[in-house]
């Protein structure tokens, strides 16, 4: 397989990509990078290359103006837009790449092309956290050590802000990090000579290495996110994995990583200088909150990740049609602790049934078996029936054998005679059909079981579509 990766040349020096590029690396493929200069030349730079190119795939990493001339040269494309630049495409854009795949890590975002009826998928992305030192609080510390880098302050904080939240939380010193995009020629406000000194302000401009930015943040209680609007946000990422309590504006995507008051502060850019002063043992208590909030997300991605590659390689299945909630559903469901391990199973009546028919299917069987081994939510009853196949299936399943309630193996006359069997064997209250080599969106898909049965909200009289309308799955194979 042979495929291409546009991204945008200021990609090279960020390096914002190169998780997902990593992802790529990983598997069995051929990979060719491109970076388009239209922002610097007003014109693309590689687009005759993607058209003559023999390539299976074209990920377009916010590089999606380039999809309307791929797509009518009829390649196939995958469409990584951001939400910080994407946000400000007109609607007619869009409707001219509906014939490609876009993968969102932002849930504003995949929300709005849900709307528009496009093949989005979301996905929210956690750095690894055992790749950075947590900060430790200095105890000798009364007031809090604010860490801000004013980036683009002509769409993000200025200094003023970032003053004014200084301020307004107490601070007795900081740090302010003016290193400024220089894509655009603008003047900026810099702290003077008396708020450096009344402050206690520390100056850069740049660091040598990511390293020393690093150490320089890790001395911060908290950390200033440097733009209003974030495709991703890897600075404010990087911080909360090193325990830093980030302040940041109130928009995507920072309001989907960040819960005011839990693991962080979200504020009103118009009233910055309103947040009440915050005492430094919770700035601390909320940086340790952010570095579990870290923890947890990782373990999420590294679950979601097969599901990305499989979306982002596979192109030609069908676009799925339920709505795709990713890793995480629509609704934030709180005391996060218990949401994201496993749930013991118990032995009283399930909730929810899973049936699988399958004959002859050992792989698929072994995929859809993984997929609700990996379910946050594992409080339901798991039933395979076989169709007298050649091979020992639940031989065949090794270790996830364990999660299998019921197996039956027997003759019968086809798949719809297979399910009628299943259902009189279902106890849950809800049945969910998924055929061999089925997948589950997300590691959460189930969630809305446990909050209908919490609800009280089952009903055996529709326990045959209640659901398949809940949870939304990718159909790969016959059952």
């Amino acid at each position: 397989m042979k495929v291409a990766f546009v991204g945008h040349p200021y990609h090279k020096k960020t390096k914002s990509a190169e998780f997902f590029i990593s992802l790529l690396e990983s598997q069995d493929l051929v990979l060719e990078r491109f970076y388009d200069d239209f922002f610097y030349n007003n014109k693309p730079t590689c687009l005759v290359e993607l058209l003559d190119g023999d390539h299976d795939v074209i990920i377009l990493w916010q590089t999606e103006y380039l999809a309307p001339k791929l797509l009518a040269a009829r390649k196939r494309v995958v469409v990584v837009p951001m939400y910080d630049a994407a946000r400000l495409h007109r609607p007619e854009f869009w409707n001219a790449i509906c014939l490609s795949r876009v993968i969102s890590f932002c849930r504003r975002m995949h929300d709005q092309f849900q709307e528009r009826m496009l093949d989005t998928s979301y996905f929210q992305y956690f750095p690894d956290p055992s790749k950075f030192e947590v900060s430790e609080p200095d105890p000798a510390r009364l007031q809090g050590h604010g860490f801000a880098w004013i980036r683009r302050p002509w769409e993000g904080v200025t200094w003023p802000q970032a003053r004014n939240l200084m301020r307004a939380v107490g601070t007795g010193s900081g740090h302010v990090h003016m290193a400024v995009d220089n894509d655009r020629d603008k003047t900026y406000e810099a702290p003077s000579k008396r708020e450096i000194s009344d402050m206690r302000l520390t100056i850069s401009e740049w660091f040598e290495s990511k390293s020393d930015f690093h150490a320089a943040m890790r001395n911060a209680d908290y950390f200033i996110a440097p733009r209003y609007y974030e495709g991703i946000g890897f600075s404010f990422l990087e911080a909360m994995a090193m325990g830093i309590c980030p302040f940041a504006a109130d928009q995507a995507t920072m309001d989907e990583y960040i819960f005011h008051g839990e693991n962080g502060i979200i504020y009103d850019v118009d009233s910055e200088s309103r947040l009440p002063n915050i005492p430094i043992d919770e700035l601390w208590r909320m940086g340790r909150e952010a570095r579990k909030s870290i923890e947890r997300g990782h373990e999420r991605w590294l679950k979601d990740v097969p599901r990305l590659l499989d979306l982002t390689l596979n192109v030609d299945r069908p676009a799925p049609r339920w709505k795709d909630y990713g890793a995480h559903m629509a609704e934030r469901v709180k005391q996060p602790d218990t949401m994201n391990v496993p749930i013991a199973r118990q032995p009283e009546k399930p909730v929810l049934t899973v049936v699988t028919v399958v004959r002859n299917d050992l792989p698929g069987l072994i995929k859809t078996a993984a997929s609700l081994a990996a379910q946050t939510y594992q409080d339901f009853e798991y039933v395979i029936l076989d169709g007298a196949s050649d091979t020992d299936m639940l031989a065949g399943l090794g270790n996830l054998a364990a999660r299998v309630d019921h197996f039956q193996s027997e003759a019968d006359q086809g798949p719809y005679d297979a399910m009628q069997k299943a259902a009189g064997i279902a106890r849950g209250d809800y049945v969910l059909f998924l055929n061999a080599g089925d997948l589950l969106y997300s590691t959460e898909a189930l969630l809305p079981i446990r909050q209908r049965s919490r609800a009280g909200n089952c009903s055996s009289s529709t326990s045959m579509t209640c659901a398949s309308r809940l949870l939304p799955i990718t159909s790969s194979c016959s059952g």
